[in-house]
């Protein structure tokens, strides 16, 4: 089976992930603010400073091969909060963004719901699917 990680950040330059944390009520995976340092590279042994601040939620990988059964994990925390989204971008400048990443071992079933499309659309989201093989 392949597996699937799903993730949704909302990026930007200036505001506090403690903040977007307290505004949706759910507690991220990751947040980070932009200059903090963090040790990169492939070793994880650069130091490096974060170009930009994220507040993220993710789902562990899943041996799968359903990727919108996975993707429906983020989007049924969210998907009643299109309106705080939507002013979270406009008060700190935000860009909202779900990414899909897929380590093929099996062909993956590659479909986004119609409901799912409207919410991203709403909340004006990207998509990004990371694919590895």
């Amino acid at each position: 089976m392949s597996e699937v990680k799903i993730e949704f950040s909302i990026i930007g330059d200036d505001f506090f992930p403690e903040e977007i944390t307290k505004l949706l009520g759910i507690q991220p995976t990751e947040a980070y603010c932009i200059d903090d340092e963090f040790l990169g590279g492939s070793e994880k042994s650069i130091p490096m400073k974060r170009k930009e601040t994220c507040w993220r939620i993710e789902t562990d990988y899943a041996e799968t091969i359903d990727v919108e059964f996975e993707l429906r994990k983020i989007y049924n925390l969210i998907k009643d909060k299109a309106d705080i989204l939507k002013m979270i971008q406009n008060k700190f400048c935000t860009t909202c963004k779900f990414v899909i990443v897929i380590y093929f071992s099996d062909n993956p079933i590659l479909g986004i719901d119609r409901d799912i499309i409207k919410f991203a659309a709403e909340i004006d989201a990207e998509f990004q699917f990371d694919t590895y093989i």
